[in-house]
């Protein structure tokens, strides 16, 4: 290779050229060889790229001993729960250690203080909100009220560029909204400002000098205290805080980047991070100083960050192990003050964690039924068949009962009711009456809404009406609801086929909610209401994992499906015309025959008499061509994935989640969370399997940078039209059986693709403040007009102001003519639109008071949803 150069350059700078020159070699190599192998392998693309941020965010790091904000989360998450279980449970002796288990993992612990049967997803999913909504802070920033202003909000967020503070009040900020919502209850948004918080807490331990002034314990003061007796120690403007450190220890600048004994001041001071040309640097003051940061080329050089053991991107490298150590212990400190501050109780919701002394399930037992005058002949009933479901139900977190109606003036109408105690929950539904309202079709999907919106994540909610919908709008929100939570709808449905209020249309968008979230549609009368005795007990009892799904046309099939060790009950369901049913054992002999005169069919099948080993489903002949087959079974082993993404700003990247689902035609990479590890003697693959359960591909799994890891990893390219569910292959370790788990969330993969920053915002309640939420629309398919607009399911704290849309390497942009939220844009394949939607907040909004708006995307055929969730912090 050849570089040419002007002859007039100094030598220092030829060989600055040169060295940069290889530097970029270097990078490029590694971004040659990670494309070579992604499709089949996304940690071997993280391995290669994602190491660039402070505690490095990605959870596929590479593990060259550095920790990182997830590890730091994580640890301190789990030692502080531990030591909360210790604390509060008569169960744990003196003596046990909860926070000395080694290793120490969200599944070790539930073993050591709930039954080992118990599933680990909604500890899981607390955890990994927090985590998310930490690593996110290197892909989005807050935006403030003044633009100019803009450099310094992302600077406090890292407690860069001297942003001390800032930064401090910042974290003042966060704290009070997140204690806001956790009083409010609004455990999810408690959950994103609590790892906001953690993120910059941890960045001040990386990113300051607090540790190189010689402190050897955290600062108690930092987001903590208003007038912060360290606020008066900060290195003010005109103190340098840095002398030169060249760039490299040996001659060339790829070698490595090591600063010793660069710090010139005795006072609090941190690094500049410039990622444009446009920044200056202030005279003498120290820079972060990775390879990314433009100002650690200009004197004084180097930097001071210790956010990796990496030598090339962090000069205080040898400080690393120290910051994370007192990182770790200011993210236990802040848990420990959450807990005092709010009570156990809101600490114990914000991470699902179940009374293990006093409650047998993290989940909540919900109803939403319909009071309205048609449902008088059957009323007395339902409530019957409720109070069976809540008298026969293992104990669950809390009872969540959702009335609602069909006045279409006031949505606000739906109550909710919402307790601990199953003696008042069972006085709730005995003053159950109907209303006669005069219209229908009814408001089920606003109630649905707000049962998914109250239930906690993996719930079972039973939902009684014999009516249509008239809000099918909320059909996508209702979808985004039931991916994002996890629980599972069953429908008890009394509907006639040929009376308008129920016609066959809202039985079909019914069935294909309750397919969606793995549950059921019962078609009933007022006879049969208090039966399904079978579904209802297995359901509540925790068969909640999925071994089979299958919807097939045609009137017969035979479907075999896996038993492993760690599964202790099994549901059997079929759905059809009178189906006929026969269940096969591993040995071929018969364990059940069963026929229905009506249209579902349920088999459970005990603990005592399952056997490890293949079984099988034959659907006898149907009386018309279509069925449904769903096995569950009660297992501790089952598993979460999400879609992931490469983000982050400059010298920050790591995988993080994406909204939404996959677009066709790009790689589409998965992470895989599995519950029940120490039962498995290995994970094998990720499966494609189509809606009729045939398997499209299996792909390999590649574990996290750990071997306790129970994350993993794999990619793939969603081509197929048709709709997909997600499964995972593992062996287990009693006898090398094959252990199999579904999701039954149908993927379609669009032809476009919306990308959402921040997913979560805040705003807080003062005059002239806003939030600018960006959406990113890629396009796979033809060239299409996209519309962006927005509309409203909640309340009105959350007011869309305007909008801008651009698009990337085109011009020709036309608005409408029909409102100032509603934008046009002409997109074309493979290009990308970029949306600026700005939210101002009302005047009259409450702290803590949460709110949400969807924002639309259209293409003219098809609708893509994505909610806004806000959460509004008290008035400053």
């Amino acid at each position: 290779a050849y570089i040419l150069v002007p002859a007039d350059l100094s030598l220092d700078l030829i060989i600055e050229m040169a060295a940069l020159y290889l530097s970029l070699i270097f990078v490029g190599f590694q971004l040659h060889f990670a494309v070579a192998f992604m499709p089949n392998h996304v940690f071997s693309f993280a391995l290669a790229t994602d190491v660039e941020s402070p505690f490095t965010a990605s959870t596929v790091s590479v593990d060259d001993g550095s920790c990182t904000h997830q590890d730091i989360i994580r640890r301190a998450c789990l030692e502080e729960v531990a030591r909360f279980y210790e604390e509060t449970l008569t169960s744990c002796r003196p003596s046990e250690s909860l926070q000395g288990l080694d290793p120490l993992t969200a599944e070790t612990l539930l073993e050591a203080v709930v039954d080992k049967k118990t599933s680990i997803l909604n500890f899981e999913l607390a955890l990994q909100e927090i985590e998310i909504e930490a690593t996110l802070m290197d892909v989005w920033h807050e935006r403030s009220a003044n633009r100019a202003d803009q450099a310094t909000v992302n600077a406090r967020q890292h407690f860069d560029n001297e942003k001390i503070k800032e930064g401090h009040n910042y974290l003042l900020e966060t704290a009070r909204t997140a204690f806001s919502a956790l009083n409010a209850e609004s455990y999810s948004a408690a959950r994103t400002f609590v790892g906001r918080y953690l993120h910059a807490l941890q960045d001040f331990y990386s990113h300051s000098n607090w540790i190189e002034l010689g402190n050897t314990e955290i600062l108690d003061d930092l987001g903590t205290v208003d007038n912060a007796s360290f606020l008066s120690n900060i290195a003010g403007p005109e103190i340098r805080t840095c002398s030169d450190c060249s760039r490299c220890a040996g001659s060339l600048c790829f070698t490595c980047n090591t600063c010793f004994n660069n710090m010139k001041t005795r006072r609090l001071t941190s690094g500049y991070f410039m990622s444009t040309p446009y920044e200056e640097k202030p005279l003498g003051k120290c820079s972060h100083g990775d390879i990314t940061d433009r100002s650690s080329k200009r004197e004084p050089r180097g930097g001071i960050n210790k956010s990796t053991k990496n030598c090339r991107k962090s000069p205080h490298h040898h400080l690393h192990d120290e910051a994370c150590r007192l990182a770790t212990r200011a993210t236990r400190n802040f848990l420990a003050r959450v807990r005092a501050t709010t009570g156990n109780e809101a600490f114990r919701n914000l991470f699902n964690l179940g009374e293990a002394d006093n409650v047998e399930s993290d989940t909540s037992l919900c109803f939403v039924i319909d009071r309205t005058g048609s449902m008088k002949d059957h009323i007395n009933a339902v409530k019957n068949r409720a109070i069976q479901i809540v008298e026969s139900s293992t104990k669950p977190r809390n009872y969540v009962l959702v009335q609602f109606g069909d006045y279409d003036i006031n949505p606000a109408y739906s109550l909710v009711v919402k307790t601990n105690d199953a003696n008042v929950f069972l006085a709730k539904l005995n003053k159950l009456k109907t209303k006669r309202e005069g219209d229908c079709p009814e408001l089920t999907l606003h109630g649905l809404q707000l049962a998914l919106s109250h239930c906690l994540p993996g719930s079972n909610i039973f939902v009684f009406t014999d009516g249509g919908t008239k809000d099918v709008e909320l059909t996508n929100t209702v979808h985004n609801l039931i991916d994002g939570t996890g629980s599972r709808i069953y429908f008890f449905y009394t509907g006639r086929s040929r009376h308008p209020c129920s016609s066959n249309v809202y039985r079909s968008l019914y069935t294909k909610l309750a397919t969606r979230s793995g549950g059921q549609l019962l078609p009933i009368n007022r006879q049969t209401v208090v039966k399904g005795t079978s579904l209802t007990q297995t359901v509540t009892e925790g068969a909640n994992a999925l071994l089979l799904a299958v919807k097939k046309r045609s009137r017969s099939g035979t479907y075999p499906f896996s038993v492993d060790c760690t599964i202790t009950t099994i549901s059997v369901s079929v759905t059809g015309s009178r189906p006929h049913l026969h269940i096969q054992r591993p040995d071929g002999s018969t364990y059940t025959k069963a026929r229905s005169t009506k249209n579902y069919l349920f088999v459970t099948i005990p603990e005592k008499d399952i056997v490890e080993g293949n079984w099988t489903v034959v659907v006898k002949p149907l009386r018309f061509r279509e069925h449904t087959v769903i096995v569950q079974a009660a297992s501790s082993v089952d598993f979460l994935y999400q879609f992931v993404a490469k983000e982050g700003r400059p010298g920050h990247l790591g995988v993080f989640p994406i909204i939404g689902q996959p677009p066709q035609g790009k790689v589409a990479k998965v992470l895989v969370t599995v519950a029940g590890l120490t039962a498995l003697v290995e994970v094998t693959h990720l499966v494609v399997l189509t809606e009729s359960g045939d398997i499209l591909r299996k792909y390999p799994l590649e574990q996290g940078r750990r071997n306790s890891s129970n994350t993993f990893g794999a990619a793939f390219i969603p081509h197929q039209k048709q709709p997909f569910r997600l499964g995972v292959h593992a062996l287990d370790r009693c006898n090398g059986q094959l252990v199999i788990r579904l999701k039954n969330a149908l993927i379609t993969s669009p032809t476009m693709f919306i990308h959402i920053y921040p997913p979560t915002t805040e705003l807080v309640k003062k005059p002239g403040n806003y939030s600018d939420v960006v959406f990113e629309r890629y396009s796979s398919g033809k060239s299409t007009i996209s519309t962006f607009f927005v509309t409203h399911f909640d309340g009105k704290g959350l007011v869309p102001i305007a909008s801008d849309v651009d698009v990337i390497e085109k011009r020709d942009i036309s608005s409408s003519d029909k409102s100032q939220l509603e934008k046009r844009v002409f997109v074309k394949t493979g290009q990308a639109a970029v949306a600026n939607v700005t939210f101002a907040v009302a005047e009259d909004v409450r702290p803590g008071k949460t709110d949400s708006a969807t924002v639309v995307v259209s293409d003219g055929d098809s609708f893509r949803y994505v909610d806004v969730e806000a959460i509004f912090g008290a008035k400053v």
